[in-house]
């Protein structure tokens, strides 16, 4: 006869394996598009297949309840057999309520969770919105040879007219200072500045949006941007040279909680950025 330690044991390990912490919703069949620099020469990025199919959140958090009701069951059977003691059936009624928790947590989830066609929806919003953003410190670029003839201080006039375009796309909670550049390339000081047309400056980076594929069950989609390297070396593969993160938020709209970064290399090419 199996333990009721075992049983436990067992059921603790289907219970991990069945009902993650966090359950998300993926669509299927998203890809990476390519992207070219304006003049067509810069890095390819080619598509990629999402690893995971497009998951039926409901039906997963059922199969959640019904292994747990059919744990409750299995442990009210043993429980009701006459040859164990007292001492036994109160440890299995307190699994027992244990068990009955987990199921009322499941089925909440199962409210919680975003359908699946506003899932789809909010992911091409966030795609849209991330690319805004992407464009909008592309144009910072042009001002790489001005940022660095004053010494990395920036000019609030000088960055104005952009960080007005951005603000509307973050939280009123984010700082000014995030809306800045996110990253310059120190060589682009040397590129021939854009007259009228930023996308004309022929810089040496570009940032990419990678396409968001995850909604959380807080309606959060996280975003990722990477500053990519639009000129390497012959025979090299593009450095990644800056990162950067934020939440997209489905009912709001805007971004939040918006993460920077640079590589090692990024870091050691970059300009230092001041506020003016």
């Amino acid at each position: 006869m199996v333990s009721t330690k075992a049983k436990r044991t067992a059921a603790d390990e289907d219970m991990t394996e069945a009902a993650p912490r966090r359950t998300f919703v993926t669509p299927a069949n998203r890809r990476v598009e390519a992207k070219q620099g304006p003049d067509g020469d810069g890095p390819s990025h080619e598509g990629s297949e999402d690893d995971e199919q497009l998951l039926a959140t409901h039906a997963v958090v059922t199969g959640v309840i019904m292994v747990v009701i059919a744990l409750v069951a299995g442990v009210l059977a043993f429980g009701s057999s006459g040859s164990i003691g007292p001492e036994v059936s109160r440890a299995d009624a307190k699994e027992i309520f244990g068990l009955r928790e987990e199921i009322h947590l499941a089925e909440a989830r199962t409210e919680e969770l975003p359908k699946v066609r506003d899932a789809e929806r909010g992911l091409v919003k966030a795609m849209a919105s991330a690319d805004r953003v992407a464009a909008l410190q592309n144009d910072y670029r042009q001002l790489t040879p001005r940022i660095e003839a004053a010494d990395g201080v920036l000019d609030p006039v000088l960055v104005a007219s952009n960080r007005r375009d951005l603000t509307p796309l973050f939280t009123p909670s984010v700082d000014a200072s995030a809306l800045d550049p996110w990253y310059l390339l120190a060589s682009d000081a040397s590129v021939p500045e854009a007259v009228g047309i930023p996308a004309s400056f022929d810089s040496g980076f570009e940032w990419i949006v990678a396409t968001p594929t995850t909604v959380e069950v807080t309606g959060m989609i996280p975003v990722t941007w990477q500053a990519i390297e639009r000129h390497p070396a012959k025979g090299q593969d593009p450095a990644v040279l800056a990162w950067a993160s934020a939440d997209y938020d489905l009912t709001g709209q805007t971004f939040s909680e918006i993460r920077t970064g640079m590589t090692v290399q990024g870091a050691a090419r970059g300009v230092e950025v001041k506020q003016g």
